[in-house]
């Protein structure tokens, strides 16, 4: 098995973000659930776990308040994942508008548009 470069890795870990961000409310319920449950879901597994996000400090692509603050983002997803939320909760529960503001300000602190 071949595995990634560091680019390909932070290009990967930027996609996960802008699966979980509060840009996605914008969407369909339909688009909302695949941006999270199947994009975000196994980017945040991948990703943002701490083995990437080693990596990814290390080789100088996250400083490391992000580096926290993505291991924060995916253990609020693990904790969310689990329930079993409507897509109006996803839309409107206070805990969901903190996972997204999460990565909102990851977004923000690394200038993504």
């Amino acid at each position: 098995m071949t595995e990634i470069s560091i680019h390909e890795l932070y290009r990967f870990y930027l996609d996960t973000i802008a699966h979980c961000s509060s840009a996605i409310l914008d969407k369909s319920d339909d688009e909302i659930a695949y941006d999270l449950f199947e994009e975000f879901d196994v980017g945040a597994h991948s990703f943002l776990h701490d083995d990437s996000l080693t990596k990814l400090q290390r080789a100088g692509y996250l400083p490391a308040d992000v580096v926290s603050l993505s291991r924060r983002l995916r253990t609020m997803w693990l904790a969310l994942q689990n329930q079993n939320w409507s897509m109006a909760e996803i839309r409107t529960h206070s805990s969901w508008k903190e996972l997204f503001a999460l990565g909102d300000e990851i977004r923000q602190r690394l200038d993504i548009e």
